[in-house]
């Protein structure tokens, strides 16, 4: 209530723009998250503040300090005014990582008999999408890997700010490794 106060008494209040759709399968999710990116002006490189982009798009971001099992959650505040809550209390990745999972979940509409472990996976590829999106990792790393090393993860990680690990699950997903070089990588 007293972020909207102040917004209203400043005069500042972006309008929320963009537009829910439905998803079906793992399949629309990178196609979508790429509409976001476009819809965003995001092009194809790095998102250097993921809060500012999407407070400059009439999101709310509430940020607060909890045990580190919580990461976040959205919804809308009056109905209509788009809300996420995002721990203070972790690593600038997850964070960045968290407040697109939670976009995700306020822009994807979903079938009703999927199972939340899957509408949960579904925002995780809609993240890593957006913060890494799969033509750029591919042209970086190529169709096909045996191995790849640290530092060629530390530098997309750099570049990108998103995790090794949501790096890995890319590739994973993208067929890039093995599901046995992943779990290796996981182990």
């Amino acid at each position: 209530e007293r972020y909207l106060e102040v917004e209203q008494l400043c005069g500042t209040q972006p309008a929320f723009s963009l537009q829910p759709e439905n998803i079906s399968s793992s399949e629309d999710v990178p196609r979508f998250a790429n509409k976001v990116r476009s819809m965003l002006n995001l092009g194809v490189d790095g998102i250097s503040n993921v809060i500012e982009v999407l407070e400059d798009n009439g999101i709310k971001i509430i940020e607060i300090s909890e045990d580190e099992s919580f990461e976040g959650l959205s919804g809308y505040a009056n109905d209509h005014i788009p809300i996420i809550v995002v721990n203070d209390n972790i690593t600038p990745e997850r964070k960045r990582f968290a407040l697109l999972h939670e976009l995700g979940h306020l822009l994807m509409k979903f079938k009703s008999e999927l199972q939340p472990k899957e509408i949960e996976n579904l925002c995780n590829i809609f993240a890593s999408e957006l913060l890494l999106p799969s033509s750029v990792l591919l042209s970086r790393i190529g169709i096909k890997r045996h191995d790849i090393s640290l530092a060629e993860l530390s530098d997309i990680k750099k570049q990108y700010g998103i995790s090794i690990d949501s790096i890995m699950e890319a590739m994973r997903r993208l067929d890039v490794i093995t599901g046995r070089r992943y779990e290796g990588y996981l182990k």
